[in-house]
């Protein structure tokens, strides 16, 4: 048999190798280059890592922490949000029962992640199964969507999880790549939109980002700026953009679920809770096609039923508002006025839906709607093994008047009160029930569930965190865009603000002292609780005083959590009142250092060099914090003293007249005021100024003395004698308020005697 090849197989084979050869020199080689050049630029420190979770040593045990410079990949670099700190065990010890939260802020629990519901959920499971040790890891995120809690879940694989509890929905359009964000281009391509997201996890693509200047961010605000920064990204319902949204959701819900499933994960999937009866939308629209006419007849019918409602003919308004909303039932504020009308008039069932409608209508996308819950529901109801569905929603309505939730579980639109928090744990018990259940856990022994009352206290739930917390909402959100545009804004604000004002804590020491042992008792029961020894040491800085036991508590919690910026900012602070100035700025720097746009931590940071008489650098850095929050009473006040410090009045006047028309009740500013006016003479002013300041703090001897120097400087001797008793009587020991009130009691003596 004849084995030669003829010449023509001969080539084919040549020209075969050769095709070969090409190809694996079009491929390989530079696949090879390319790993050779990702891991020159690691090796180079060029880069970060792009995981939610990186592997460290803390006190010498292996761990995983939270990864800050996650958000870069979803977020241009000013704008970068990072994850709630923590630090876990790996491996997970024996016994314990991991979970992870997952979703966006109201998961995380704005505004403070300290008493989200995943802390309440601690709560009630350690009551409820004493022998089991659970830990929670709090996942959530401010500003993201279902884009980002995907790859936060294929990352978070790594903690060995047993179970994640995923709360998300409200910010699909806002959030990265959404029909209505700021944050990235907005994408129709899911594909493509992974594919950037994986090649930014590695160095290459890192490194390409940071030089391609990217035109589609070029728009993006240079700071933070809160909801306020999507006022020009409305979507209408209905828009295509927005069913993009839903089909995005719907894939990358499924896969968070796949991700669970197929690394022996159970997962518990919630609806969301809204705020219907309480939170009117935040811009409207009307329907497409309208007429001039037509919009011309629906304004006049319904600037009628808004004057009837405001008058009080609810009946009226109801039939002028239908009138209306037969012409166009698109917009949202009609929608939302009708089912508050309806809610006084007791028609629940209709009321519900026209809030609902309003909800969903809504142009500007801050809350879940009812498809998002749709999607929720339709992705759980797949049946598969280790996923489990917890309608969140409908627990809420269950809760509330006609099925209506309102203020009684949110602050505002989404993000729950410490109620809601309790209530979204409690619901989500079940469900974790079920998964121990499935594990082999005895649940039908286990007691009731823990009320609200005592989950409070072993969260040291104190008057003054319900305040912080209140008082965080009115100032970050309330008194900002889009609030501001929310229909009968000005007297639910109005409302607001007196619910924080009867929150502030008087000026005690028996108050203080029994919130001391509120907070001691919480730890005695837990005591390994980081947090709580946290929310201690903030209450030792920032309203007992007492820094040195401040110091302590904040250097535990940093052993715990090293890189806890707002931790290394509280301890700036504290350094700062112990009067170690150069060890304050050290700090901030520090932070600032990984992260620049920490505005808290920069306004520490103006505080220490205004400490050290560096006033320009100071003026400089409280600069840049007004960039971020221009509305910000505080720093308004700090700069106007900088400014005055440099002898630079004129310009410190405007900083303080805002500082006290944002806070009318900011005692610091209004005596600033007060003390700048007075020195140029304008006495009346000074004295409103002194007065107020009086009331907010009637024991303060700098404010009563102040008060009395500048009414008798007015010629008013003989008040001014009553306000110089009343500094004498709050500090019986400092000789000047004894010294004036000498000086006026000695004008008031010459003027009766009369001339010589």
């Amino acid at each position: 048999m004849n084995t030669e090849k003829s010449p023509q197989e001969t080539t084919t084979r040549k020209d075969r190798r050769r095709w070969l050869f090409r190809l694996i020199a079009l491929t390989a080689i530079p696949a090879f280059l390319l790993i050779l050049l990702e891991l020159g630029l690691r090796l180079a420190g060029v880069g970060h890592p792009a995981a939610f979770a990186v592997k460290t040593q803390l006190n010498g045990q292996p761990v995983y922490v939270e990864n800050n410079q996650f958000g870069r990949r979803f977020f241009p670099e000013a704008l970068i949000r990072t994850p709630v700190p923590f630090a876990v065990s790996t491996p997970k010890p024996g016994g314990t029962f991991r979970i992870v939260v997952l979703g966006g802020s109201a998961a995380q629990g704005i505004p403070d992640f300290t008493f989200g519901f995943g802390r309440y959920l601690g709560v009630l499971l350690r009551s409820r199964y004493p022998d089991i040790e659970f830990e929670i890891v709090n996942a959530g995120m401010v500003a993201i969507n279902s884009h980002v809690v995907r790859e936060i879940a294929k990352d978070c694989v790594a903690l060995d999880p047993d179970l994640f509890v995923v709360y998300m929905g409200n910010n699909e359009v806002v959030g990265p790549f959404g029909a209505g964000t700021v944050f990235t281009p907005s994408s129709s391509g899911l594909w493509l939109i992974r594919a950037g997201l994986l090649a930014k996890t590695t160095r290459i693509g890192q490194l390409l980002d940071a030089l391609l200047n990217n035109p589609s961010t070029d728009n993006a605000p240079g700071h933070w700026q809160g909801m306020s920064m999507f006022l020009e990204q409305q979507v209408r319902d209905g828009a295509p953009a927005l069913e993009k949204v839903y089909e995005h959701f719907q894939r990358n819900l499924s896969d968070v679920a796949a991700t669970a499933r197929s690394n022996g994960i159970a997962c518990l999937v919630c609806t969301v809770g809204t705020n219907l009866q309480d939170s009117p939308p935040f811009a409207s629209m009307h329907r497409p096609d309208i007429t001039a006419s037509e919009k011309a007849q629906w304004d006049h019918l319904f600037q009628l039923g808004v004057a009837d409602e405001s008058r009080g003919d609810i009946e009226g308004a109801v039939a002028r508002y239908r009138e209306a909303a037969a012409i166009d039932a698109q917009y949202a504020d009609l929608r939302f006025r009708l089912g508050r009308c309806l809610a006084a008039l007791e028609s629940g069932e209709t009321a519900r839906d026209h809030f609902a409608a309003a909800r969903d209508l809504d142009t500007l996308r801050f809350r879940a709607d009812t498809r998002i819950n749709e999607i929720i529901r339709s992705v759980s109801d797949a049946g598969r093994d280790g996923l489990y569905l917890v309608d969140v929603e409908q627990a809420f309505a269950a809760e509330s008047v006609e099925g209506m939730p309102g203020d009684e579980y949110f602050y505002e639109h989404v993000h729950l009160n410490f109620a809601g928090n309790y209530l979204l744990a409690r619901s989500i018990l079940p469900g974790v029930d079920s998964v121990l259940a499935d594990l082999g856990h005895d649940v039908g022994a286990a007691p009731l569930p823990l009320q609200q009352a005592g989950c409070d206290q072993r969260l040291a739930v104190t008057q003054w965190e319900r305040f912080r917390a209140a008082d965080a909402i009115h100032r970050g959100f309330l008194r900002k865009p889009p609030f501001t545009n929310q229909s009968d804004h000005t007297g639910r604000l109005r409302s607001f603000v007196a619910k924080v004002n009867k929150l502030r804590l008087p000026d005690s020491a028996d108050v203080l002292q029994s919130l001391d042992a509120e907070y001691r008792a919480a730890r005695a029961e837990n005591p390994g609780d980081v947090w709580l020894l946290y929310n201690h040491a903030r209450f030792h800085a920032e309203i007992s005083n007492a820094y040195d036991q401040a110091e302590q508590e904040l250097q535990l919690v940093l052993k715990a959590l090293p890189n806890f910026p707002a931790a290394q900012g509280n301890m700036a602070s504290v350094q700062l009142e112990l009067g170690n100035h150069g060890k304050a700025e050290a700090l901030c720097r520090s932070v600032l250092e990984r992260q620049p746009h920490d505005v808290n931590t920069r306004a520490t940071l103006a505080k220490a060099l205004v400490a050290q008489r560096r006033f320009a650098e100071a003026i400089e850095q409280y600069a840049e914090v007004l960039k971020s929050d221009p509305d910000d009473p505080a720093t308004h006040n700090h700069l106007g003293g900088a400014l005055i410090a440099m002898g630079r009045t004129a310009e410190a006047l405007p900083h303080l007249r805002d500082a006290v028309r944002l806070d009318p009740d900011a005692f610091e500013a209004q005596y600033n005021l007060g003390l700048l006016l007075g020195g140029q003479r304008q006495f009346d002013e000074a004295i409103s100024c002194f007065r107020r300041a009086v009331e907010l703090r009637p024991n303060s001897v700098p404010a009563l003395f102040s008060l009395a120097q500048t009414l008798l400087l007015q010629g008013n001797a003989e008040e001014a004698v009553d306000h110089f008793e009343a500094a004498v009587k709050a500090d019986p020991n400092d000789p000047i308020p004894k010294a004036g009130l000498q000086a006026a009691l000695e004008i008031i003596e010459r003027a009766s005697a009369g001339p010589e």
